[in-house]
């Protein structure tokens, strides 16, 4: 009887040889050069119809293996030029090279134009301007009161001289040439630098800055002066955090639950007097703003005003990525804040150079117990590192050659910044900062939390 034996080898089928058989052989070669071989002996059976179907049978099977195989080797070709390609990518990458398309491209280029609302605020509204049909004049005659035209139910109509939008034609552009337009900045806001005028896209929804011209801010008399191939909403804009980063700043106290917080920006100084739950801003120039200025506002209610009227001192989330600063620890920060709101009363805080060299782990400010309603005096002040567990007192002060973390020989270390100050302090003073209101206190670390001067500055 006959029987069938399969080789142990993944590339390799071989029947048994049979007595008396018919020997019948085929080779398949694969594409890495191995071979796949068939050598079959098939015996034969009763009847010629039967020793003639078992070579057929063995020919169909060697038929079916070679196309498996030539579908395999046409799959590893696919794989082996899919492998090439990503290989020629990788060494691209490896060579320090960058893989861009002109798609992207093109739309990088693009976006330049487009006016990033984080980056710049919008100041003085949205403008518009356009030129209309006016309806003829009437004539009156015999009482009555003749009109010419269909002025009853189109009225005013824009004119069609110049085309609504950015494209126009060479000859468009010869025979109708860009309108200039000169108007006076409304006085709720304040220009820090020269404005940058954007319009409205209304096919892209964004503002942007292409397609304007010939742009003569006049800051003298207030106006500014444009030319545009086209009638669209205009914005006038500013960066939002062009007074950014601080010179300096000084939080000191006026009275009890009275303060006043100094911000010498980087274009324009400002102060903010604390009382209570109140603040009101105040402004060296008594001229400029005269609806915001010396009007007592809530923390948030200023907020709003100062980055509606062009001198934003405010931070949030996206400040980091448009202003240079010195990190710092956000924990160690906000303990700060809050241990100063809560001495505000009595002791009086300021920026300090060091702040810079000390790594972002700590903090370096000036601080000393003050009262009344004068500036405190240069000798008064004393030099204080800020950490996540220990605060202490250092022997420099702002006006050192060099930094040195060294401690004052004459202080202790503290778990808590209040606790380094009141080694320092009068007992009036520490009584004073035990009946801080806690509004004011509140209003305070508001104040500071929203500038984070430890940081901008």
């Amino acid at each position: 009887m006959a029987q069938t034996e399969t080789s142990t080898s993944p590339r390799s089928i071989r029947f048994a040889n049979f007595p008396n058989g018919h020997p019948l052989k085929g080779s398949i070669k694969y594409p890495d050069s191995e071979i796949l071989s068939v050598d079959a002996n098939v015996a034969p059976l009763e009847g010629s119809r039967h020793a003639v179907l078992g070579p057929r049978l063995l020919l169909m099977i060697i038929i079916l293996l070679m196309i498996l195989c030539l579908s395999q080797s046409t799959d590893d070709v696919g794989k082996g030029s899919l492998d090439s390609t990503v290989m020629t990518q990788m060494e691209v990458l490896d060579a320090g090279g960058e893989l861009t398309s002109p798609l992207s491209e093109m739309s990088m280029k693009q976006d330049l134009q487009v006016v990033d609302l984080m980056q710049y605020t919008p100041l003085g509204g949205v403008f518009y301007y356009n030129v209309f049909y006016l309806p003829p004049q009437a004539h009156q005659v015999n009482g009555w009161k003749i009109q010419t035209g269909n002025c009853w139910t189109t009225g005013c109509r824009s004119s069609p001289t110049l085309r609504r939008g950015p494209t126009r034609t060479a000859e468009e552009q010869v025979s109708n040439p860009p309108v200039g337009v000169t108007f006076t900045l409304p006085d709720s806001v304040f220009f820090l630098e020269t404005p940058q005028v954007a319009r409205w896209d209304d096919a892209g929804k964004q503002w942007r800055l292409d397609e304007i011209t010939d742009v003569l801010y006049e800051k003298d008399e207030n106006k500014i002066s444009i030319k545009m191939a086209s009638f669209q909403p205009l914005v006038l804009l500013q960066e939002t955090y062009a007074n950014f980063p601080f010179q300096s700043w000084e939080l000191r106290p006026l009275g009890q639950d009275v303060a006043l917080f100094t911000i010498n920006g980087a274009l324009i100084d400002l102060r903010i007097k604390i009382q209570g739950d109140q603040c009101m801003l105040q402004l060296e120039q008594e001229t400029t703003l005269p609806q915001l200025t010396n009007r007592w506002l809530s923390v948030s209610a200023l907020q709003t005003a100062i980055i509606n009227a062009g001198i934003n001192v405010f931070v949030n989330e996206h400040s980091e990525k448009y202003v240079s600063t010195c990190a710092k620890d956000p924990l160690t920060e906000h303990a700060a804040y809050e241990q100063m709101a809560l001495f505000a009363s009595a002791c009086a805080f300021s920026w300090s150079k060091w702040n810079t060299s000390c790594g972002s782990e700590h903090l370096v400010l000036q601080a000393c117990e003050h009262h009344g309603a004068d500036p405190v005096p240069k000798e008064s002040w004393s030099l204080y590192l800020l950490g996540a567990q220990r605060y202490k007192k250092l022997a420099i002060t702002d006006q050192s050659e060099a930094f040195s973390p060294e401690h004052d020989p004459g202080s202790e270390f503290h778990s808590t910044f209040i606790h380094m100050l009141q080694d320092s302090m009068s007992a009036g003073g520490v009584a004073r900062t035990r009946e801080s209101h806690y509004l004011f206190v509140n209003t305070v670390q508001s104040l500071l939390c929203g500038t984070r001067p430890l940081m901008y500055a």
